[in-house]
């Protein structure tokens, strides 16, 4: 369950559709108020600042005194001058690392699986970015035998900065193997993009493998979602925000209203 927030597998939607949509990492309770948001100064955070602490009220995110992601269930995060590493405290000893360009936006990403002190990643995906910094293309290569061998590519398409478009293709970069249409309301921010942008890993389901730093501008409302040689399958996903104007929950539902996928959101304040 762990590849819902960090992807060892470089294509985890079909995972989801395929298989019901897993659910989130569980590791304890929290207390909640009536509007899912937690009014509390933190060290590091603006007046009107609001930052997610709980996914599905049960992930913990911890941040550090400059207001930075430090930890996200049981992954800890490591800051260089030009990377991000993080490190699974569990079972699966995973790490991650995220080499950052001066923008603070990755250039690549090497994933180590049960070898975490191996020098070479088993995987590695390498980013190219829009001139307006929207994720343009991202391809991954898989090691065998020392050596890197290219595994896939995604193609990106942007609409008034927000994600429409998702194109996967294989290892012969011409036959998709998989797309995904997206529709917004462009009346409603996501004001969750701020977060995003720190966590670097967690991304909406929807979204595949893209970069939260190139994350969309508003709430998005449809999905439409195609493997090759399948019918297309289409979504609604709304969302419950508090009287800040966070999401407190987000639900993906079939047209017929079959709920397949929901997660919950918990914030703390800055006056």
């Amino acid at each position: 369950m762990i590849q819902n927030y960090f992807p060892k597998l470089n294509r985890p939607m079909p995972q989801f559709l395929l298989a019901g949509f897993f659910a989130l990492i569980m590791v304890q309770s929290c207390k909640k108020d009536d509007t899912n948001t937690t009014e509390t100064p933190s060290t590091g955070m603006v007046s009107g600042e609001c930052r997610i602490t709980r996914m599905d009220d049960t992930s913990v995110i911890a941040y550090t005194n400059d207001n930075r992601v430090s930890k996200i269930s049981t992954y800890s995060y490591t800051y260089g001058t030009n990377s991000v590493t993080l490190l699974d405290n569990f079972l699966f000893k995973e790490k991650i690392i995220f080499s950052l360009n001066a923008a603070g936006y990755p250039i690549n990403r090497g994933i180590w699986g049960l070898e975490p002190s191996d020098t070479l990643a088993d995987q590695l995906t390498w980013y190219v970015y829009n001139s307006d910094s929207t994720l343009a293309l991202s391809r991954t290569y898989l090691l065998a035998k020392d050596k890197y061998v290219f595994d896939s590519k995604s193609v990106y398409t942007w609409t008034k900065k927000n994600l429409t478009r998702v194109v996967e293709y294989g290892k012969d970069t011409v036959n998709a193997i998989l797309v995904v249409n997206l529709a917004y309301d462009t009346a409603k921010v996501d004001n969750r993009k701020a977060n995003f942008e720190k966590m670097y890993t967690f991304n909406p389901i929807y979204s595949l493998d893209m970069m939260p730093k190139s994350s969309s501008k508003n709430l998005v409302t449809d999905m439409q979602y195609s493997i090759t040689g399948q019918a297309p399958q289409y979504y609604k996903i709304t969302q419950t925000r508090n009287t800040k104007g966070n999401v407190t929950q987000e639900v993906i539902k079939t047209l017929a209203g079959a709920e397949v996928y929901s997660q919950n959101f918990l914030y703390e304040c800055k006056d």
